[in-house]
């Protein structure tokens, strides 16, 4: 059934005349009239009789008003709620992110005023095969997933993060052997992200497991609870740099080094938003390769 169908059918029933009704509508008397035979035609009723010059509803037409009411009014409060929606969505971003871009997402809303929600759970199939997100920032693990375009962004390599005064603190490199007996600040054991994976690796190439004293999701409060003498941690060496609290923190390179690519990649299938198509420009002004 078509909605402007009623909606038309409800302003003759007002105006009891059709021209007055073709007026308020922008439309001619014409086209409600054969709109108004189609209607009847589809519902197998006549719904006006004729008093005078005035074309007035029967009682067909009567007990179909309050629904054809209540039918207007939800598809109108549809409508309005879509509009609202796909309003609100223009000036947001989602984003899958496996690598500290917070300071990069409010830069890019101060320059665009598009809000960047980045996603930390997801994964790569979550990009490849859902609507949540259009872009990823990832590792070149997951971003050479087949059906996906990528270009890289960053080098990192992992490094030892304790305070000031650690007894290792003054090292240019340790190696695991120097640190496996210490006190760490860790990612669950649970969290499968680059980061978390190489550091259990790592353990787990030593023949050790790690001595784990507390956990945290981000890295910024691994890096607060480092701070606070809680332990000693691995973190990304760039990632830890607008974290960094140089006056009571040190990084200290890891040996051998432990690298990898981190990668800016979305879907070869997708047509790109422009709001989407801003943020991968800006990410690679941003990148280690411009």
């Amino acid at each position: 059934m078509n909605v402007e169908y009623l909606r038309e059918f409800l302003a003759i029933h007002r105006h009891q005349r059709f021209s007055d009704a073709a007026d308020e509508l922008f439309t001619t008397s014409s086209s409600l009239s054969k709109h108004m035979s189609a209607l009847e035609e589809e519902l197998g009723v006549p719904l006006f009789k004729k008093v005078r010059r005035c074309s007035v509803v029967n009682e067909f037409g009567q007990l179909m008003i309050p629904y054809a009411k209540e039918i207007v009014r939800q598809t109108d409060e549809m409508l309005k709620a879509l509009e609202e929606r796909q309003d609100a969505d223009k000036d947001i971003l989602q984003v899958i992110s496996h690598y500290r871009i917070f300071e990069e997402a409010l830069q890019f809303g101060k320059r665009y005023g598009i809000h960047v929600n980045i996603h930390e759970s997801l994964n790569v199939r979550d990009l490849l095969e859902g609507n949540t997100c259009e872009v990823g920032i990832l590792p070149e693990s997951e971003s050479g997933a087949p059906g996906l375009e990528a270009i890289p962004y960053r080098k990192e390599r992992m490094v030892f993060v304790c305070y000031k005064n650690h007894r290792l603190a003054d090292r240019t490199s340790v190696t695991m052997e120097d640190v496996k007996r210490e006190p760490f600040v860790m990612f669950p054991m649970t969290d499968r992200g680059p980061l978390a994976t190489m550091i259990f690796a790592e353990f787990e190439r030593a023949g050790c497991k790690p001595k784990i004293v507390s956990t945290a999701t981000v890295g910024s409060t691994i890096a607060t609870l480092v701070a606070q003498r809680a332990g000693v941690a691995f973190l990304w060496e760039k990632a830890l740099h607008p974290i960094m609290q140089e006056d009571v923190l040190c990084a200290i390179p890891y040996e051998p080094a432990r690298e990898i690519e981190v990668d800016i990649c979305w879907r070869a299938d997708a047509k790109l938003s422009k709001k989407a198509v801003k943020f991968i420009e800006f990410m690679k002004e941003q990148s280690d390769y411009t």
